[in-house]
Protein backbone atom coordinates (compact mmCIF):
# COMPACT_ATOMS: atom_id res chain seq x y z
CA UNK A 1 0.00 0.00 0.00
CA UNK A 2 1.86 3.05 -0.83
CA UNK A 3 2.25 6.17 1.68
CA UNK A 4 -0.04 9.91 1.01
CA UNK A 5 2.46 12.44 1.54
CA UNK A 6 -0.30 13.79 3.61
CA UNK A 7 0.40 10.58 5.84
CA UNK A 8 4.41 11.34 6.43
CA UNK A 9 3.45 14.72 7.21
CA UNK A 10 0.43 13.36 9.97
CA UNK A 11 3.23 10.91 11.66
CA UNK A 12 5.47 13.24 12.11
CA UNK A 13 3.07 15.32 13.43
CA UNK A 14 1.84 12.66 16.20
CA UNK A 15 5.54 12.45 17.16
CA UNK A 16 7.01 15.36 17.34
CA UNK A 17 4.25 16.56 19.69
CA UNK A 18 5.30 13.85 21.76
CA UNK A 19 9.10 14.71 21.24
CA UNK A 20 8.14 18.67 22.78
CA UNK A 21 5.70 17.80 25.33
CA UNK A 22 7.04 14.70 27.22
CA UNK A 23 9.68 16.11 29.42
CA UNK A 24 9.57 17.42 32.54
CA UNK A 25 9.72 21.49 32.36
CA UNK A 26 12.30 21.56 35.20
CA UNK A 27 15.11 19.75 33.74
CA UNK A 28 14.26 21.71 29.91
CA UNK A 29 14.91 25.01 32.07
CA UNK A 30 17.81 23.27 33.05
CA UNK A 31 18.96 22.85 30.01
CA UNK A 32 17.56 25.73 27.87
CA UNK A 33 16.81 28.94 29.36
CA UNK A 34 14.65 29.91 26.57
CA UNK A 35 12.26 27.09 27.78
CA UNK A 36 9.35 28.32 29.78
CA UNK A 37 8.72 25.56 32.47
CA UNK A 38 4.73 26.47 32.86
CA UNK A 39 4.38 25.93 28.65
CA UNK A 40 6.02 22.23 29.28
CA UNK A 41 4.60 21.64 32.32
CA UNK A 42 0.56 22.45 31.12
CA UNK A 43 1.50 20.67 27.62
CA UNK A 44 2.74 17.77 29.77
CA UNK A 45 -0.02 17.21 32.57
CA UNK A 46 -2.43 16.80 28.99
CA UNK A 47 -0.31 14.79 27.54
CA UNK A 48 -0.21 12.35 30.64
CA UNK A 49 -3.62 12.81 31.84
CA UNK A 50 -4.69 11.26 28.07
CA UNK A 51 -2.17 8.59 28.65
CA UNK A 52 -3.39 7.57 31.77
CA UNK A 53 -7.44 7.39 30.82
CA UNK A 54 -8.17 3.86 29.92
CA UNK A 55 -11.02 4.76 27.39
CA UNK A 56 -11.76 7.30 25.22
CA UNK A 57 -13.00 8.78 21.85
CA UNK A 58 -12.25 12.00 20.08
CA UNK A 59 -13.66 13.70 16.56
CA UNK A 60 -11.25 16.63 14.96
CA UNK A 61 -10.91 18.42 11.89
CA UNK A 62 -7.69 17.65 10.46
CA UNK A 63 -5.91 20.19 8.19
CA UNK A 64 -3.11 19.35 6.14
CA UNK A 65 -1.40 21.96 3.86
CA UNK A 66 0.39 21.18 0.79
CA UNK A 67 2.57 23.05 -1.78
CA UNK A 68 1.64 23.80 -5.01
CA UNK A 69 3.96 23.88 -7.95
CA UNK A 70 3.13 27.19 -8.49
CA UNK A 71 4.24 27.87 -5.15
CA UNK A 72 0.69 28.58 -3.18
CA UNK A 73 -0.83 26.25 -0.58
CA UNK A 74 -3.77 24.86 -0.33
CA UNK A 75 -5.28 23.00 2.31
CA UNK A 76 -6.48 19.43 2.85
CA UNK A 77 -9.74 19.02 4.94
CA UNK A 78 -11.09 16.38 6.26
CA UNK A 79 -12.92 14.65 9.89
CA UNK A 80 -10.97 12.23 12.50
CA UNK A 81 -13.14 10.23 14.57
CA UNK A 82 -10.88 8.43 16.76
CA UNK A 83 -11.60 5.35 19.07
CA UNK A 84 -9.16 3.89 22.18
CA UNK A 85 -10.31 1.08 24.23
CA UNK A 86 -6.80 -0.03 26.67
CA UNK A 87 -4.49 -1.50 26.34
CA UNK A 88 -5.91 -3.52 22.94
CA UNK A 89 -8.49 -1.99 20.80
CA UNK A 90 -7.92 0.66 18.66
CA UNK A 91 -10.32 2.06 15.29
CA UNK A 92 -9.34 5.06 13.68
CA UNK A 93 -11.90 6.48 10.97
CA UNK A 94 -11.27 9.67 8.05
CA UNK A 95 -13.78 11.05 6.39
CA UNK A 96 -13.39 13.21 3.61
CA UNK A 97 -11.87 12.65 0.20
CA UNK A 98 -9.60 15.74 0.15
CA UNK A 99 -7.27 13.49 2.94
CA UNK A 100 -8.10 10.04 1.60
CA UNK A 101 -10.51 7.69 3.45
CA UNK A 102 -8.05 5.09 4.94
CA UNK A 103 -9.87 3.38 8.01
CA UNK A 104 -8.01 1.31 10.70
CA UNK A 105 -8.99 -1.40 12.91
CA UNK A 106 -7.08 -2.96 15.85
CA UNK A 107 -9.12 -5.77 18.10
CA UNK A 108 -6.43 -7.08 19.84
CA UNK A 109 -5.47 -9.39 17.09
CA UNK A 110 -5.63 -8.25 13.98
CA UNK A 111 -4.50 -4.68 12.41
CA UNK A 112 -6.38 -3.88 9.51
CA UNK A 113 -6.18 -1.04 7.65
CA UNK A 114 -9.09 0.04 4.77
CA UNK A 115 -8.61 1.83 1.88
CA UNK A 116 -12.18 3.07 1.13
CA UNK A 117 -11.62 4.85 -2.30
CA UNK A 118 -10.20 1.56 -3.90
CA UNK A 119 -12.05 -0.55 -1.56
CA UNK A 120 -9.09 -2.50 -0.56
CA UNK A 121 -7.94 -3.74 2.79
CA UNK A 122 -5.02 -5.41 4.30
CA UNK A 123 -4.05 -6.95 7.33
CA UNK A 124 -1.77 -8.70 9.68
CA UNK A 125 -1.34 -10.66 13.51
CA UNK A 126 -0.32 -8.05 15.96
CA UNK A 127 0.87 -6.81 18.92
CA UNK A 128 -1.03 -7.52 22.03
CA UNK A 129 -1.28 -3.61 23.08
CA UNK A 130 -2.18 -0.09 21.08
CA UNK A 131 1.82 0.71 21.63
CA UNK A 132 3.27 -2.56 20.42
CA UNK A 133 0.60 -1.78 17.04
CA UNK A 134 1.64 1.44 16.85
CA UNK A 135 5.21 0.55 16.74
CA UNK A 136 4.90 -2.75 14.81
CA UNK A 137 3.24 -0.86 11.72
CA UNK A 138 5.57 2.60 11.56
CA UNK A 139 8.67 -0.65 11.54
CA UNK A 140 6.99 -2.08 8.62
CA UNK A 141 4.88 0.30 6.92
CA UNK A 142 5.99 3.77 7.83
CA UNK A 143 2.79 4.59 8.60
CA UNK A 144 0.81 5.10 11.85
CA UNK A 145 -2.69 6.74 12.76
CA UNK A 146 -2.81 10.36 13.17
CA UNK A 147 -1.94 11.83 15.81
CA UNK A 148 -0.48 8.62 16.46
CA UNK A 149 1.32 10.05 19.99
CA UNK A 150 -2.14 10.86 21.56
CA UNK A 151 -2.75 7.25 21.66
CA UNK A 152 0.20 5.59 23.34
CA UNK A 153 0.25 5.01 26.72
CA UNK A 154 3.96 5.19 27.31
CA UNK A 155 4.10 9.13 26.43
CA UNK A 156 5.23 10.68 29.60
CA UNK A 157 8.51 8.79 28.66
CA UNK A 158 11.55 9.56 27.79
CA UNK A 159 13.66 12.73 28.43
CA UNK A 160 13.59 15.01 25.52
CA UNK A 161 14.24 17.93 26.91
CA UNK A 162 17.40 18.99 24.35
CA UNK A 163 15.20 18.52 21.12
CA UNK A 164 13.19 21.69 22.31
CA UNK A 165 14.90 25.08 21.65
CA UNK A 166 12.37 27.04 23.48
CA UNK A 167 8.99 27.07 24.45
CA UNK A 168 6.40 30.20 25.33
CA UNK A 169 3.00 30.73 27.33
CA UNK A 170 1.45 33.07 24.53
CA UNK A 171 -1.51 33.45 27.40
CA UNK A 172 -5.13 32.81 27.35
CA UNK A 173 -7.76 32.40 24.39
CA UNK A 174 -10.76 30.84 23.46
CA UNK A 175 -11.09 27.94 20.98
CA UNK A 176 -15.11 27.38 20.71
CA UNK A 177 -15.99 29.16 23.00
CA UNK A 178 -13.48 26.73 26.20
CA UNK A 179 -10.77 29.22 27.57
CA UNK A 180 -7.50 27.82 27.02
CA UNK A 181 -3.84 27.99 27.33
CA UNK A 182 -2.22 28.93 24.53
CA UNK A 183 1.77 27.39 24.07
CA UNK A 184 4.23 27.64 21.53
CA UNK A 185 7.48 25.24 21.53
CA UNK A 186 10.17 24.92 18.99
CA UNK A 187 12.44 22.09 17.76
CA UNK A 188 15.02 21.39 15.01
CA UNK A 189 12.72 20.15 13.02
CA UNK A 190 9.69 21.36 13.67
CA UNK A 191 7.56 23.99 15.82
CA UNK A 192 4.19 23.53 17.74
CA UNK A 193 1.42 25.23 18.85
CA UNK A 194 -0.90 23.93 21.32
CA UNK A 195 -4.04 24.94 22.88
CA UNK A 196 -4.78 23.11 26.14
CA UNK A 197 -8.18 23.88 27.92
CA UNK A 198 -8.21 25.32 31.28
CA UNK A 199 -9.36 23.09 34.16
CA UNK A 200 -9.18 20.41 32.97
CA UNK A 201 -5.99 19.67 30.80
CA UNK A 202 -7.44 18.59 27.10
CA UNK A 203 -6.01 19.65 23.90
CA UNK A 204 -8.20 21.57 22.26
CA UNK A 205 -6.08 22.60 18.89
CA UNK A 206 -2.35 22.08 17.81
CA UNK A 207 -0.38 23.52 14.91
CA UNK A 208 2.74 21.60 13.72
CA UNK A 209 5.23 24.08 11.22
CA UNK A 210 7.36 22.12 8.95
CA UNK A 211 9.94 24.42 8.80
CA UNK A 212 12.74 22.44 6.68
CA UNK A 213 10.11 21.20 4.26
CA UNK A 214 9.57 23.61 1.53
CA UNK A 215 7.27 26.50 1.95
CA UNK A 216 6.71 25.33 5.48
CA UNK A 217 3.18 23.47 5.49
CA UNK A 218 1.27 23.34 8.41
CA UNK A 219 -0.75 20.56 10.12
CA UNK A 220 -3.56 21.48 12.49
CA UNK A 221 -5.86 19.72 14.36
CA UNK A 222 -8.85 21.30 15.92
CA UNK A 223 -10.70 18.59 18.49
CA UNK A 224 -14.40 19.16 18.09
CA UNK A 225 -15.50 16.40 21.08
CA UNK A 226 -13.56 14.59 23.56
CA UNK A 227 -15.57 11.45 25.30
CA UNK A 228 -14.08 10.26 28.44
CA UNK A 229 -17.16 8.28 29.62
CA UNK A 230 -18.49 6.48 26.73
CA UNK A 231 -18.42 2.82 26.70
CA UNK A 232 -17.30 0.91 23.70
CA UNK A 233 -18.31 -2.28 22.72
CA UNK A 234 -15.98 -4.83 20.52
CA UNK A 235 -17.99 -4.60 17.29
CA UNK A 236 -16.13 -0.59 17.41
CA UNK A 237 -13.29 -2.12 16.40
CA UNK A 238 -13.86 -5.28 14.67
CA UNK A 239 -13.59 -5.06 10.58
CA UNK A 240 -15.87 -6.69 8.58
CA UNK A 241 -15.02 -6.46 4.61
CA UNK A 242 -17.30 -3.85 2.94
CA UNK A 243 -19.53 -5.41 -0.09
CA UNK A 244 -16.98 -6.12 -2.71
CA UNK A 245 -13.37 -5.30 -0.84
CA UNK A 246 -10.66 -6.79 -1.70
CA UNK A 247 -7.74 -8.01 0.28
CA UNK A 248 -4.12 -7.53 -0.48
CA UNK A 249 -1.03 -7.06 1.17
CA UNK A 250 0.66 -4.59 2.83
CA UNK A 251 3.65 -2.93 1.20
CA UNK A 252 6.60 -3.82 4.04
CA UNK A 253 9.24 -1.36 4.22
CA UNK A 254 12.73 -2.69 2.74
Amino acid sequence: MPLHSWTRLVVAAGFSLAALGSIAPAKAEELNPAVDPRATRILKAALEDLAATKSFTFEAEVIKEAPLDSGQRIQNIGILKTFVRRPDRLAVVRLGEELGEDNMYYDGKLFTLLRTKENVYANWQAPATIDGVLDTIKEKIGFVPPLAALLRSDMGSGARAKEILSATYVGRTKIRGVDCHHLALTGKEVDLQAWIAEGVPVIKRIVVTFKNSPMAPQFTATFLDWDFNTTLNDYLFAFAPPPGARKIEFKVKP
